[in-house]
C-alpha cells in the first residue's frame, strides 16, 4: 500500500509444531466443514465471489481515505 508504513513478517510452521497448530485450529476447521456441507459447490462459488468482491471494495474504499 503506497504511502503507508507497513510492518511485514513471515511466519512458517516447523514440522515439529504442525500437529500443535492443527490442534489449535481443528475445532474451527470442523465447524467450517459442517457449515460448508450445507451448500452446493455452485453456492460456495457464489459466496466466495461475493467475499472476494467485498474485500476488493473495502480495499478500494480505504485507499481513498488516506
Amino acid at each position: 500500500m503506497p504511502g503507508r508504513d507497513v510492518d511485514a513478517g513471515f511466519v512458517a510452521s516447523t514440522p515439529d509444531r504442525q500437529r500443535e497448530i492443527y490442534g489449535l485450529f481443528g475445532g474451527m476447521n470442523t465447524r467450517l466443514g459442517q457449515l460448508c456441507d450445507r451448500y452446493t459447490d455452485q453456492e460456495l462459488d457464489t459466496i466466495a465471489d461475493f467475499l472476494t468482491r467485498t474485500v476488493a471494495a473495502g480495499r478500494d474504499s480505504s485507499d481513498g481515505l488516506g
